[in-house]
């Protein structure tokens, strides 16, 4: 099990200021974590306002039938399994701001890596979002997935979890 490790003698939010720094991919554990490189720091990252399958997948420990249905969507689609590793490349640099203890990394230009992933429909973004800036951004990419019925959409798996994602 990865945890979210935070340097425990310097908060975060100081190592970083609001404007996006460099960090080195040091490995893309799955779609939801990856481990970055800042200076001499390691840390891991999850993606800021989205809930992606596999969070959905631990969440989900009292709902058997969820699992099951992100199982069995993973079997059935093994490539959108390794998603994070088509999008980052282990010893690239990626721009990443903090917020809440949660990662945005520009995968792709001015896009996201958790818009990437909505887009995809490997995850929704997380009820009660607040971010104005993202939020939109997260909505188009969100309504296009299920529009395309791609990743979640496309299996009902949404319908499945909801209990989890809102709990």
């Amino acid at each position: 099990m990865y945890k979210i490790f935070f340097f425990s003698f310097i908060s975060i939010s100081t190592l970083f200021s609001q404007e996006p720094v460099l960090v080195k991919i040091e490995s893309v554990v799955n779609n939801e974590i990856q481990k970055v490189g800042y200076k001499q720091y390691s840390f891991y990252c999850v993606p800021y306002g989205v809930y992606t399958l596999e969070s959905i997948y631990k969440k989900s420990d009292a709902h058997r039938f969820c699992k099951q249905k992100i199982k069995e969507y993973y079997r059935n689609n093994p490539e959108d399994l390794y998603f994070a590793q088509e999008v980052f490349h282990v010893g690239m640099f990626y721009h990443l701001e903090v917020k809440n203890k949660e990662c945005i990394l520009y995968a792709s230009g001015e896009t996201t890596y958790g818009e990437l992933l909505l887009q995809k429909g490997l995850g929704v973004y997380k009820p009660h979002f607040k971010d104005k800036e993202l939020k939109a951004l997260y909505y188009k990419a969100q309504r296009g997935a299920k529009k395309e019925k791609r990743g979640l959409w496309k299996e009902n798996i949404i319908q499945n979890c909801l209990g989890e994602i809102y709990n």
